[in-house]
């Protein structure tokens, strides 16, 4: 997204935020823009294609923002509760990745669908899934 740095969410006195906001360097400049849809305390900021996805609170909230418009779109969210403090999310092959804690699910855009990847119950993919992306240690 250009040279330009996103921030989303995050706590205030009140809670969870839903605040966003982005910094332009060349102006050295910030500016206040759409507030995301939901507030989202922990969680991720993951840039793929020309959206930036948000994945995380204790709410499982899942939105995407498209920078050109200041739009936010509500997605499916993950289907499992995850503590996002202790969670990574990763851009693989055109799709998102959440792990945490021995799970692994993957995000396809074009379907607004989560899919479980991986789970320590399946062996064979929890260390394909791992191998990948490095252990998480619990």
């Amino acid at each position: 997204f250009g040279n330009r740095l996103f921030v989303f969410g995050g706590f205030s006195a009140e809670g969870p935020s839903k605040m966003s906001m982005v910094y332009d360097p060349m102006w050295n400049s910030w500016t206040r823009i759409r507030d995301m849809p939901g507030a989202c305390g922990p969680g991720h900021a993951i840039a793929l294609n020309d959206r930036i996805y948000i994945i995380g609170d204790w709410h499982w909230a899942c939105f995407s923002y498209d920078p050109a418009t200041d739009h936010w779109h509500i997605l499916q969210p993950p289907m499992n509760g995850y503590n996002f403090d202790l969670s990574s999310a990763i851009v693989w092959e055109g799709k998102i990745v959440l792990l945490a804690r021995g799970l692994a699910e993957t995000y396809i855009p074009e379907e607004n669908r989560w899919s479980v990847t991986a789970t320590p119950d399946d062996p064979v993919s929890f260390c394909r899934v791992y191998t990948y992306f490095g252990a998480v240690k619990d």
